[in-house]
């Protein structure tokens, strides 16, 4: 005697005849094996996703372990994970998947800080690729690389194909973000070093007064982007020789970075060698000693 599934039962109606039923077997058996593949489809779906959950937790893992190597200076080593990371992920997800873009973006970080540029600048480039062509070319996510690109211009002294990307980055943020949005303060932070560079004065100074306004609202007043802003409009004053207005925004971040890190740290001795500086400048040398 045949069985049938006690849930496929119910594709037949009560009251029907043994031909009837004999003639639908088919039909219930292929019912199941749909049901089957869906169920092995679905499986294998899930299975998938754990893999590239996996994956992608390594690669980050990976990345957090190079840039704690690079600061010890283990370069060689910091490199070698962070093309590992690279690596997975192109192999998990494909070359041109937007996890890929957040790799490159490490390792073209990683470069930059060893003043690689060739090869950082290969780098951003295809990031940028990947992110317009999955997202489209006002998304933010595509300002992170025009602004990563821009920026490595500008430390080049490649100032006109610089100021463009870095522009299209400002007005991407502006619309998709919003004015006050802390992004916006980062890329109005490097249009500013950029015309500080050029010694474009007022343009910088606006932009960099915009950026401190942004991120004294959206941060608070102590954060330490605060006191970044605080200290580039105050370097801005002093290139000029504003002594008056320099002293205060230097002595206001100083205090917020000693608050946040520590008498200790590095950023607070650069702030001090900053404001001993603006005191050697108004001839007040006795202030300027440590």
């Amino acid at each position: 005697m045949h069985h049938m599934i006690p849930w496929l039962a119910c594709l037949l109606p009560a009251g029907a005849s043994q031909t009837h039923r004999t003639w639908a077997r088919p039909l219930v058996c292929l019912v199941g094996i749909v049901c089957l593949i869906g169920q092995m489809t679905l499986w294998n779906s899930l299975v998938q996703g754990a893999e590239n959950t996996a994956a992608r937790e390594q690669a980050q893992q990976w990345t957090a372990e190079a840039r704690t190597l690079a600061r010890a200076g283990n370069i060689t080593q910091a490199e070698e994970l962070l093309k590992q990371a690279l690596a997975l992920v192109e192999q998990v997800f494909g070359p041109e998947h937007l996890h890929i873009a957040t790799s490159l973006d490490s390792l073209a970080d990683f470069y930059w800080t060893q003043r690689r540029w060739g090869e950082a600048e290969a780098l951003y480039q295809r990031a940028l690729q990947i992110r317009e062509a999955a997202l489209g070319p006002a998304h933010p996510a595509v300002a992170t690389s025009l602004n990563h690109l821009g920026d490595l211009y500008r430390a080049q002294g490649r100032w006109s194909e610089a100021e463009p990307l870095l522009q299209r980055a400002l007005q991407i943020r502006d619309v998709a973000l919003g004015p006050a949005h802390p992004d916006v303060a980062l890329t109005l932070n490097n249009l500013g070093f950029l015309y500080y560079n050029q010694g474009r004065w007022a343009d910088s100074e606006a932009l960099h007064q915009r950026a401190l306004q942004i991120r004294e609202v959206a941060l608070g007043p102590r954060h330490l982007d605060v006191a970044r802003s605080l200290l580039n409009l105050g370097l801005l004053y002093t290139r000029q020789g504003r002594w008056g207005e320099a002293k205060p925004l230097l002595q206001r971040a100083l205090q917020i970075r000693e608050a946040a890190l520590g008498p200790a740290h590095h950023l607070v001795a650069q702030s001090l060698n900053i404001l001993a500086a603006v005191y050697s400048g108004q001839g007040r040398w006795g202030e300027a000693e440590p």
